[in-house]
């Protein structure tokens, strides 16, 4: 008479079941944890865009202002604020070592 013993060979398969349902659902949670810091980082990216173009459209307007400040015209009313006289021909100082 033989002796079957099925419950050994029943145990062994449930183990490795259990340990691949484990892997893929190891694989599964850090798939969405990537998934989750990749939409994470796609939104901080859009935010320093944003800004960035924010303060694009500041330092223009900024550089608007400044040569607005310091153009020709500006400079003349200045002068003529100041007392100052445009010379024509004016002398440069000249280096007489050569």
């Amino acid at each position: 008479m033989t002796i079957i013993q099925p419950t050994n060979n029943k145990i062994r398969f449930h183990w490795i079941t259990i340990s691949i349902i484990g892997l893929v659902l190891v694989e599964v949670i850090l798939a969405i944890m990537a998934y989750s810091k990749s939409v994470d980082l796609k939104y901080a990216l859009d935010r320093r865009l944003s800004l960035s173009l924010e303060l694009r459209a500041k330092n223009a307007d900024l550089e608007n202002l400044l040569y607005a400040k310091i153009n020709n015209r500006s400079a003349d009313q200045l002068a003529a604020e100041l007392g100052l006289i445009r010379e024509k021909k004016p002398d440069y100082l000249t280096s007489t070592q050569r």
